[in-house]
């Protein structure tokens, strides 16, 4: 069957050498190769994660400053709303005290022209009655003439007045 002779020794010391060889030079490195890779995937895993958990606080962080934003905003839109209706408010105020002011001196306007007119048709009564008083004092007066001439003036007088 087998023979024990030397070459099957030395194919075992052979493989036990090259088994040696291996291990010493090729599996010790490789394994060492595969030990820093794995080293830096977990380093990887573990920047990753801490990369992950900031963003998930950044962007915790960022819809907590866009909630605000909103509400802020929300805010000046009413503030801004709520002061456009107090200047609405105001100039329909303005406008309205102008056009009392307005009314109140176009009526004092119209009282003056209405006393002129008064004063103007007295004066105007004045002279009609020193025309007639001067027409009375020209004619011979006899009854009949003073009443004509006082009718007359009475006339005058009332046609001044309605006018």
């Amino acid at each position: 069957m087998l023979e024990t002779n030397g070459t099957i020794l030395a194919v075992i010391i052979n493989f036990l050498i090259l088994v040696w060889v291996l291990k010493a030079f090729l599996y010790k490195p490789v394994e060492d190769i595969i030990r820093q890779r794995k080293g830096q995937i977990e380093s990887d895993m573990r920047g990753a994660k801490k990369e992950l958990d900031e963003a998930r606080q950044t962007k915790a962080l960022y819809e907590t400053k866009m909630k605000d934003s909103r509400a802020e905003a929300g805010e000046i839109i009413k503030n801004a709303s709520e002061f456009a209706a107090k200047i609405k408010n105001d100039a329909f105020e303005a406008s309205k005290t102008d056009a009392e002011v307005l009314l109140k001196r176009a009526a004092s306007d119209a009282q003056g022209i209405k006393d002129e007119a008064i004063k103007s048709a007295k004066a105007d009564l004045a002279q009609l009655v020193t025309l007639a008083a001067e027409k009375l004092i020209k004619k011979t007066i006899d009854q009949k003439d003073r009443e004509a001439s006082i009718e007359e003036a009475i006339n005058i007088i009332e046609k001044a007045s309605l006018n």
